[in-house]
């Protein structure tokens, strides 16, 4: 079971990479300001992961790469509950890292940062790699999709066509639904 939950944007070196503007066009209104009162900046930085609540960006939470074991990296399908006709024509997919923390063997604490899928993440992955973080592609994203042109054209499509056996594979969410669902790793 995952400790915490994050769903944020992208941002990488202080440049924003991914946008949650596109949540007005799949999230109902009714739910829209529930949605963005839980939506985080998630800051990959030279020496730490920052996360920094959007409504109130004192609410901090900062991550030294040091206190880091492992990343797993996954691909989940999202929809969004109650999810207007477009989140169901559209196929939606983001980033899912689960964050292993050092601590003190099985239970080490864990906690789950997702944002829109994009394929700046590599320089992401990049820093966690300088930092000797082991980054795990679960499903190989970066070995498929080597540069942006293939990740623009094939990404969803591939993973329109293999994710329901993935996510069976993986014990992963089909689709996942809202923000509290937590993947059993």
């Amino acid at each position: 079971m995952l400790n915490e939950f994050y769903y944020g944007n992208l941002w990488i070196d202080a440049k924003r990479k991914t946008s949650c503007a596109t949540l007005i066009f799949v999230v109902p209104f009714y739910s829209l300001l529930t949605v963005y009162g839980m939506l985080y900046s998630c800051h990959f930085t030279y020496d730490s992961i920052e996360l920094t609540r959007m409504m109130k960006p004192k609410q901090t939470r900062t991550i030294p790469y040091a206190a880091i074991q492992t990343v797993d990296f996954f691909v989940i399908r999202r929809k969004w509950v109650g999810g207007n006709l477009l989140s169901l024509m559209v196929p939606y997919y983001n980033f899912d890292l689960i964050v292993h923390l050092k601590g003190n063997g099985r239970d080490d604490p864990k906690l789950e940062i997702e944002f829109p899928a994009t394929y700046s993440f590599v320089e992401a992955i990049q820093h966690l790699k300088e930092n000797h973080i082991y980054v795990h592609d679960a499903f190989g994203v970066f070995e498929r999709f080597t540069n942006e042109e293939s990740f623009k054209k094939d990404f969803a499509s591939y993973f329109d066509e293999h994710y329901h056996a993935l996510a069976a594979e993986y014990g992963l969410d089909d689709p996942r639904i809202g923000f509290t669902a937590r993947q059993h790793l």
